[in-house]
Order: C-alpha cells, then sequence, then structure tokens
C-alpha cells in the first residue's frame, strides 16, 4: 500500500491467534506486531501529523512536517484506542495506538521533512473513532508522531435533497407556508433563505438555524420543544402534531454540524 494514495480499509474485530506473530489482513494489509526491541531514543526530529475529516467516500489527507529528510513515513491507524503499542521490528520505537496496527501508506520525507498520503474512506466505513499515528524511520532508528484521534463522519448533508423533504412533510401544509405562514417563517418551496443564519424573532440573538452549532440554533429548539430554555417562547414544532422521528431529528442535527449547507 505504499504510494501516495490507497484505499483505507477499516477491519472490526481483528485478533490474532494465540502464538502468531503477525496477522494477515485483506489486501495483505501488513500489521505490526508487539515482539519487536524498545528503548531506541528517537532522532531529535520527531514529525508532527495533521490530517483532514474522515468522511465516508472522500478522500482524507495525512501528512507530517518535521520528519528527518530522507526518512521513510510511515502512516499507520488503529480501531482499538491509544496506550503501549506495537513496536516498530527495525527501529524499536514504540507507537501509542494500541494494536492491531495497519499502515495506511508509506512515503519518504522530502527535503523539508514533509510527507504526505491520501486514502479514500469507503461508503460503508463504520462510524467509528479511529487513532492514527505516524513513524518516521531510516531502519534502525526513528521517531513516533503525535496521535490524532477522529471520528468517522457521514458525507454531509444538504437543504434541498435531505432536509426540505422532512419541513415539507410535517411543518407546511396549515402553518408555515404562504400566503400567511405561522410567525411570518415560511418553510415552503425552499426554506434555505429564511432559515440559516437568520435571527429568529423570539430569541433574536439566536438564529433559526447556525451553521454547526446546533444548541444555539433557535429552530433547532423549537424542533425539540426546548425553546424555553434558551428565552424562547411557545410550544415544541410541529404544533399540534406529533414530534419529528429520531431518524429524522438527527438527519437535521447532521445537517447543523456539517454546516448547514444549501
Amino acid at each position: 500500500m505504499n504510494g501516495r494514495h490507497a484505499v483505507l480499509f477499516f477491519l472490526v474485530g481483528c485478533a490474532a491467534a494465540e502464538g502468531d506473530d503477525e496477522l494477515v489482513l485483506p489486501e495483505a494489509a501488513p500489521v505490526w506486531d508487539a515482539s519487536g526491541p524498545s528503548g531506541v531514543a528517537p532522532p531529535p526530529q520527531a514529525p508532527t501529523m495533521s490530517q483532514t475529516a474522515l468522511v465516508q467516500g472522500d478522500l482524507t489527507t495525512f501528512w507530517v512536517n518535521g520528519a528527518d529528510p530522507g526518512f521513510t513515513v510511515h502512516f499507520l491507524y488503529s480501531m482499538a484506542g491509544q496506550g503501549a503499542g506495537p513496536c516498530h521490528p527495525a527501529s524499536g520505537e514504540c507507537l501509542d495506538i494500541l494494536g492491531p496496527v495497519t499502515i495506511i501508506g508509506s512515503v519518504v520525507a522530502d527535503g523539508a521533512g514533509y510527507a504526505e498520503v491520501g486514502v479514500v474512506v469507503p461508503n460503508a466505513a463504520p462510524l467509528i473513532t479511529v487513532y492514527t499515528q505516524a513513524l518516521s524511520t531510516d531502519g534502525p532508528t526513528g521517531a513516533v508522531s503525535n496521535t490524532v484521534v477522529e471520528d468517522i463522519l457521514p458525507p454531509p448533508v444538504g437543504l434541498t435533497a435531505d432536509i426540505q423533504p422532512i419541513l415539507d412533510a410535517n411543518c407546511t401544509a396549515g402553518c408555515h407556508s404562504s400566503p400567511n405562514p405561522s410567525a411570518g417563517l415560511d418553510l415552503s418551496g425552499n426554506a434555505y433563505n429564511a432559515i440559516v443564519g437568520v435571527p429568529s424573532d423570539d430569541v433574536p440573538a439566536m438564529d433559526l438555524i447556525e451553521p454547526l452549532d446546533p444548541a444555539n440554533s433557535y429552530l433547532w429548539h423549537k424542533l425539540n420543544g426546548t425553546q424555553i430554555g434558551v428565552g424562547g417562547s411557545g410550544g415544541r414544532m410541529p404544533k399540534g402534531a406529533p414530534a419529528l422521528s429520531v431518524a429524522d431529528k438527527d438527519l437535521i442535527e447532521h445537517w447543523i454540524l456539517t454546516g448547514a449547507l444549501p
């Protein structure tokens, strides 16, 4: 899986058989065991690792700065958590992520100590927490980076395709639609310009929808019946009807958290 681009495989529930030195995973993904030597002092330049978000179906980029130029940088991930992890058999450097650990890709650091790999998160990847770390090594010596902890996220959703159908089915008929929408709020057609970044009448300091922040989105509070607690008034939406389903509210919350896209 060497190179700049690879497919990232998330494997659940894998464990080495008793007495095995190494676990061979699908696609021959290399995995280190915990039998390597330890105690090798790292070189002066420990790399600093960063990454973009892990989103189902999207390309994620992992990179390091500050590696020793010419050293091979191994990018690694674990689903088991943080702690005393496997050691690299040659350099003896031990990771801070628990095994089993899988190599995402390996790249030689350039003259500035920079290295990068890109991987595609599968569409069906589980929505779990992933622990990633990099090891920079020339063979006999090495250094480990910081650990990055990120959750795999579902793809972003948009109002037109994903949220507007919920509003149309629950909020517009006889209430929030023209010609006389309740509270002057027309949610019919396409409600984006009526709600995103628009101050609410009940709590002017709070927008109806504040991108990335459900707790500061008044419409979110109205849908959950928590509007009184933030200084609002009236009852839960939709008025006189059952509350939105858990699935619909989860989708709206995810929409807000991922930026409240059109």
